[in-house]
């Protein structure tokens, strides 16, 4: 008896642990991304850019599936999108992940508490984007 009742608590300890680890990675792209982020860093391109935006310049609000953009750059060409409302969501080609915005995919390099970045094309002579909390 002692053998059956050690054996069924150990298989409920290894289902609570494989539960509880399951749901750690419930949070989804778009839950992390939700919020206002500034564009902070643009590098890349032809020319090999490594520019910093001040924060405040720049400033996307992602809010589950509509991405508000304010754009106060005096080179706003240069800064990815004009300020105005577009969709976004998520999507993975090819095992990669990507955030699409319009419609145009931008790989995800990472999405971390305080910063994320894509790009489009960064080896093939596109641009990168940081943007910070």
């Amino acid at each position: 008896m002692g053998l059956m009742k050690n054996t069924l608590l150990l298989l409920i300890l290894i289902a609570t642990t494989v539960v509880s680890c399951s749901n750690d990675d419930d949070t989804t792209q778009q839950d992390r991304l939700t919020g206002s982020w500034d564009l902070r860093y643009i590098y890349g391109g032809i020319g090999g850019i490594a520019d910093t935006i001040p924060s405040g310049t720049v400033t996307y609000t992602f809010n589950n599936g509509a991405l508000l953009v304010e754009n106060n750059n005096p080179e706003p060409d240069y800064s990815f999108l004009q300020s105005g409302s577009y969709n976004y969501n998520f999507t993975t080609i090819s095992n990669i992940e990507y955030l699409q915005i319009n419609n145009k995919p931008y790989e995800i390099f990472s999405i971390e508490t305080s910063a994320f970045s894509i790009g489009d094309d960064v080896p093939l002579d596109g641009l990168g984007y940081t943007f910070e909390r």
